[in-house]
This record gives C-alpha cells, structure tokens and sequence, in this order.
C-alpha cells in the first residue's frame, strides 16, 4: 500500500540492495538518490505507477542491477543517455522506451556497448499502439541501444518496428544464450538467429504480421544453423502459415541439440514440422487447427502433448520408444493412434474427443487381449476427460500396471469394467467425475491396491458398493448379486461430492473392509443416514458437508475406533451425536456448523483424553455444551442464542484460544474472570448488545497476543486499566461498533503490530492522520487497516 518513501531513505549511505518489486501505489522514489553512494541494487519490478527515475541515479556508479529504468515522458527524469556513466554489471530493464522520441544524429550514440559486465537486458515499449508511435524512432532507439557483445539473455517487448536492427542476430553477438520476442506486432520478419552460436533458448511471442520462417531466418550460408539451441518456444503467432525447413539442403544440419519444441495458438500454421529433431524429448503443440502434426525421426522423444489441432500422422513404432508421457486434446482426426508401439508410455491423457465410442475393444481372457492393449503395457497414469460418447473402456487387467485412473466428463460410460476388481492389479487412484449414467461402481468389491477414491457429479450413482438382489441401470439391464467376500483393501482416502441421487454408500450393513482413514462427503441431497458399523475402525477424520437430508450418524461408537477428527458443516436435519463418543480416545477435533436440529449432545459428555479443538457455530437449537472439554486448547462457540452458560471447567490453564458470542457468556467471563487462563493467546467476544464500555481487559492474562471485539452496538469506550495490562498484545481487532468513539486514554499496548478497524464510523473519523484526536495513540503501531465496509 505504500505510496512514495521518506525522503530521508536517500541518507542511507551505506545501502546496498533496495527492494521495491511489487508496490503497487508506489508512485517515485526519493528525489536525492545520488546520496546512496554504495547502491548496487534496485529492484523496482512490477511497480507500474512510478513514471521516470530521479535525476539522482545517474550519480550512481556502483548500481549493477537495476530491475527497471523508466524512461520519463517529455523528459522528465533522468535521461537515458544518463545510463552511458552507470556501471551496471549484472542487469538492466529498459522501459517505457517510446518516451525517448526522435533520436538525431547529434544523440545517436551508444549507451550500453561500454558494458562489457551486463549480462541481463530487457528493453520495453509500453504495450499501446497508438498514432504516436514512430516506427522509424523505434527502431533508431534500439539501433542505439545495442549492447555489448558478452550479453547473454535478452528480451524485447512491444517493440514497434517494422524490421529489427542489424545488430540482432549478428553472429559476434557469440555469448548469448537466451532470447525473448514478444508482442514485436509490426515485425513482419525475424532476423539471422540461426547465427547465434551460443543460443540456447529462443522464444518468439505475439508477432502478429509474422507470415513465414524463411531461408534468412537461419542465417545465409550458415551449415549448422542452431547449432546449440535446445528450447524454442512459438506463441500467438496470428498469420504464421509457413515454417520452410532446410531438410532438403545437403550438408546442413538445423537444431541439431533441440531438447523442447513447443507450438502454441497459432491458427494458420499448415505444412509439417521439422523432420528430422534427434534429440527433441518434448513437444507441445495447441491451438493449431490447420496443422498435421507428424512423430517421425524422433527417436528420444519421451514427452508429448496435443491438443486442438488437425490430425496426428503416427510414424512406425521404432520412433517412439522412449515416449513415456502422452496428451492428446481436441484432435480432430485421432488416426491409428492406437496400435502404434507405445511399450513405454508411462502416463496417458485423452481430452476433448467428442467421436471416441471406445478405447480399446474389451476382450474375454488376456491370450486375446488385442494388440493395442498390449503396447500400452507399461501405462501407469490414463486420464480421460470431456469424451461424451465413450462407452466402452478397457479392461485393467491388461493395463498390468496402471496406478492412477481418471475419468471425467465422459456422460455415456455406464459401467467400469470387472477386470477392476482382479487381485492382479495395481490400481491405487480411481477418479470419476461427471457421470451421467453410472449408477453404482462396484459390485462386491474394490481392487485389493486401492488407496484413494474420488467420486464427483455422477448424477445416477445410488450407491458405491450394491450387494443387492438385482440393480435395474439406465439401460434397464439386470445385475444380478455377488457377495462382499470380505478381501481387505489399503482404501485410505475416500471423497464423494455432488452426487444428488445417492442414498447409502453400500447395499450392504458393512463397507468392504479397508484401511480407510479420510472419508468426506460433500453435497449430496439424498443420503439420509450414515452408520457407525460400516465405517471400519481405521477412520481418522469423517467429514459431512452439505447434506441437508442427513439426519443422524447411526449406531454407536466403541473403544476400537481412530478417529480424530468429526466435522458437520451445513446439514439442516442433523439431529444427534452418536452415543458413544467419549470412548474415542484419540479424538482431538470436534467441529459442527449450521446444525439447527442439533439439541443436545449425548449424556456422557466428550472423551477427557485427546480432545484439543470444539467448535459449534450457527446451531440455534443446541441447549447445552456436553461435558469433559477440560482437556481443550481451543473453544470456539457462536451462533448458539439456545446455551445459557457453559461449563466452569471450560477454564483451565491448557486453554490457548476463546471465541464467545452473546452477552450472557459475557457476564459469565466477568463473573469468573480469566487470570487463570494463564496459556491463552487469543479472544474473540462477539455481540454483547447492551456493554457500554469494555472492561474485560483489566482481568485478561498478560499472555494474551490476539483480541478481537465484534457487534458491541453500545460501545463508547475501552477500559483503560484493562488494556493496561496487555502488555503482549500484538493483534487487535474491532469490528461493528458504530458508537466507539476513542480508545483507552493511556493509549494502546506498545507491543500492538496490527490494528484493524470495521465498521466503527466514528471511530474512524477520529483516526485521521491529519487531525483525527485519536491518531496519536494509535501512530507507534506498524501495521494500521481501517475499513469501513467490511
């Protein structure tokens, strides 16, 4: 939020490294900057509102990075020829460079060829094309800006001639190694890059009137054009239609050391690709709808990812036996892409191809597997998303090695296959989101490797696991029963989201027994019931979110179980605690939100071993808190106008955070008072109506660090003898006290960092820095928010 530095900042002589990346209303820096004699670095990236450097830089003959020089308009600030006597030895960024104007031949001269220790150089023009913009002054400024020939990376942005200076791509320029074109929009052409002997990385970036890449782009007479470039990057190249490849010239040899290919939104791009990259391992290619995309003569290819264009042309199988990573997105034309010889692909992923019926043809027995299950025999990771009309799916168990399976948006796939439950497989992640007709996911069991299972937006699925007689599908077929054998899974994560027409997660009294430890279920409509017996014993954290016709978990529960964590957020009907809880040894949280036919928890009050948390918020019919919460380090209690007091032994020396609501609980902390708290560190008390003043202070521990104040309608003022004694207070926060009209007359703690303020008009007024009667007291604390909207 800072908005311009203290003049006296300038007087750190001895400053070395300034850091203002990212202040984003910083406006200028100090106007006296040559006193900051021993400056090496300045970093003022992404801080878009200071508009020209203080002529005080120019002085600075130590500075050797400087993240941005912006050149000022109408000559504001300090020139840029200024830059010619800086030493600069590390980087530079050069921008708002159409505020140079007309460059004569009285100050054409050069300013960073002297600098033999710059390695880093960006120069920018700001990204308006407008009627001012000069085509001719543009290129005569980067004409004057060329650097020295040990430069190794640099960028050019929203340049705005229409050809590049004669010095770009010149083959002295021998170290550079990095090189950056973007949003050049009038270039119609690039230079002799292919020079660059040293070039390892290249990018070209939103050249709009770019049509071709010709024969100059790889240099005149140049044999290994290239020779160590080993990323290169197109993007958003509009009218590019032609790349012209040298494959057919003799004795030349292009990209020779190419490693990443990547091809991305440009829309007009037709021909082939480069034939013959030997040592490319990755290419990406999107958002090319004209182009064939051909794999041939690329024998160490291991990565490769498609999406949006035409038509993949499959080379023989002897050219992709290093592939290990496949994406195919959006492929108009798939091909044969499935019996190719993929022995080595590791992870598949298919989206967006709204004609696949099927993956594979399933089979009976693996002797008659076909031949395109069987080159994909090393596959560990498939994923297959936005397939409407998928039907048929392989069956796993000729993916011997398959560990994640993923399958989203794909509306027509109406079963799994049964090979899921073989005990040969090694599946350990199933995925299944946007299902429109599966109906349940297995009958019996789950893979005996299984270790994490995620359902979302199935909108048939009635059940997980269906042991029943008979289970009528969409398509009115009959599956009839088979028997939960009892085979134990490692199953550790389960997760079910937005499914509304599931109304048990089995068929059956009993879950297949597992080692489930996380159960979460998230918005579904239907489910009613969830019984403690088919939980197995191993569950850590359950969690229900969102279920609105949950009315109760049934059963009870016992010594044997692990649970840790309970949450209910959001579940209208929910009734009842089950009986039993105090036996759950290792429970350490508690957590129910907008529970409203919540009424009371069970007689036996909460385990008094590990219980750490208890939270209750907007459950407007609970009567009383249960008993055994003298072990909690955090008590949070709101929205519960039904609970007149809570326990005494809520008070005890372990507890380190209380949240309270209403003026009941209030009295009750005056009543008791809170030195005995001696471990707690936060307090937040929300909605007292009628406290005129706070006074609660004066009885608060000195180990308190964090108080929050809210909805106290009647407030004037804070005790002064009771912030007194907060001598650890860091953090204060006071919302929705709009007749609060000043703070204690001592003023606040000095040991307060943070003071926020919501809501409280009249206290804001008097806060002003100007003239506020307040502002004194609150002026020593570092960080000050007022706002009156929250």
């Amino acid at each position: 939020m800072i908005r311009t530095l203290p003049e006296d900042a300038s007087l750190l002589f001895n400053l070395q490294t300034l850091i203002l990346s990212f202040c984003h209303r910083l406006v200028k820096l100090p106007s006296k900057m040559e006193n900051m004699s021993n400056l090496q670095h300045l970093d003022i990236r992404g801080s878009k509102l200071i508009q020209e450097m203080p002529f005080g830089i120019k002085e600075l003959k130590g500075l050797q990075i400087l993240s941005d020089f912006i050149v000022g308009k109408d000559g504001a600030g300090c020139a840029l020829k200024d830059l010619k006597n800086i030493f600069l030895q590390e980087e530079l960024c050069i921008s708002k460079l159409e505020n140079v104007g007309g460059v004569d031949q009285d100050t054409r001269e050069a300013i960073l060829s002297n600098k033999k220790g710059l390695k880093v150089l960006e120069l920018e023009w700001s990204y308006e094309f407008d009627n001012s913009r000069n085509e001719v002054e543009e290129k005569n400024v980067l004409e004057m800006l060329q650097p020295h020939t040990n430069l190794r990376n640099l960028t050019l942005k929203w340049y705005g001639g229409k050809r590049f200076p004669s010095w770009l791509g010149d083959a002295s320029f021998s170290n550079m190694t990095v090189l950056r074109l973007e949003r050049c929009e009038n270039c119609t052409t690039l230079p002799s890059l292919g020079l660059l002997s040293s070039l390892k990385d290249l990018a070209i970036i939103g050249m709009k009137r770019l049509k071709t890449l010709a024969s100059e782009f790889y240099g005149a007479g140049c044999l290994r054009p290239f020779q160590s470039l080993e990323i290169l990057r197109f993007e958003y190249l509009q009218e590019w239609d032609c790349w012209e490849t040298t494959e057919k010239k003799e004795h030349v040899e292009t990209f020779s050391r190419l490693r990443e290919l990547s091809i991305k939104n440009c829309p007009e791009l037709l021909g082939k690709l480069p034939d013959h990259l030997p040592l490319l391992e990755e290419l990406a290619i999107s958002g090319c709808a004209q182009l064939v995309v051909s794999l041939s003569s690329l024998p160490v290819l291991c990565k490769f990812e498609v999406m949006g264009c035409k038509r993949i042309v499959w080379s023989s199988p002897s050219d992709s036996q290093s592939l290990n990573s496949m994406s195919l997105s959006n492929i108009s034309e798939l091909g044969n892409w499935s019996v190719q010889g993929f022995q080595r692909v590791e992870s598949l992923k298919i989206d967006g191809c709204e004609e696949l019926l099927h993956l594979w043809q399933n089979e009976i027995s693996r002797e008659k597997a076909p031949k395109e299950l069987r080159a994909f025999n090393s596959l560990k990771n498939l994923c297959i998303e936005d397939c409407p009309n998928l039907v048929l799916f392989p069956e796993i168990c000729f993916l011997p090695l398959l560990t994640e399976l993923t399958i989203k948006n794909c509306y027509a796939l109406m079963s799994l296959p049964e090979g899921i439950k073989q005990k040969n497989v090694h599946l350990e992640s199933l995925e299944i989101n946007g299902n429109h007709s599966l109906s349940f996911v297995t009958r019996g069991q789950l893979p005996s490797s299984l270790k994490q299972l995620w359902l979302a937006k199935c909108e048939k699925l009635q059940c997980v696991f269906t042991d029943a007689d008979e289970i009528h599908t969409s398509s009115n077929s009959v599956i009839h029963k088979e028997k939960i054998n009892g085979v134990n899974t490692f199953l550790e994560r389960w997760t079910v989201i937005s499914c509304p027409s599931l109304t048990c997660l089995s068929t059956r009294d009993q879950l297949p027994a597992t080692l489930l430890r996380y159960l979460y279920i998230n918005n579904c409509s239907k489910i009613t019931t969830l019984s403690i017996g088919q939980l197995p014993d191993s569950l850590q954290d359950l969690s229900i979110y969102h279920c609105p016709k949950v009315e109760s978990i049934t059963g009870r529960f016992h010594n044997g179980m692990l649970l840790e964590t309970i949450s209910i957020y959001n579940c209208a009907n929910f009734e009842s605690i089950p009986e039993g809880i105090h036996k759950l040894s290792r429970l350490c949280e508690i957590s129910i939100y907008t529970c409203p036919s919540l009424v009371c928890f069970p007689e036996e009050g909460l385990p008094s071993t590990n219980l750490r948390s208890f939270t209750i918020y907007n459950c407007k019919n609970l009567k009383a808190l249960p008993r055994g919460m003298q072990t909690l380090n955090s008590l949070r209690l709101r929205g519960c106008p039904s609970i007149k007091s809570f326990p005494e032994e809520c008070f005890h020396t372990k507890l380190t955070t209380l949240e309270l609501e209403n003026l009941n609980m209030y009295e009750q902390l005056i009543r008791w008072g809170l030195p005995k708290l001696t471990s707690l560190t936060s307090l937040q008390i929300h909605e007292c109506q009628d406290a005129e003043s706070f006074e609660i202070g004066m009885m608060m521990p000195a180990s308190l660090t964090h108080l929050t104040i809210s909805r106290f309608p009647k407030l004037k003022y804070l005790s002064s003898d009771g912030f007194q004694n907060l001598t650890s207070l860091v953090y204060l926060s006071i919302k929705n006290c709009p007749n609060l009209i000043s703070f204690p007359k001592i003023g606040l703690p000095s040991s307060l960092m943070e003071l926020h303020i919501y809501n409280c008009p009249m206290l804001r007024k008097q806060c002003r820095r100007d003239n506020g009667q307040e502002w004194s007291k609150i002026a020593h604390i570092s960080c000050v928010v007022i706002d009156d909207d929250l």
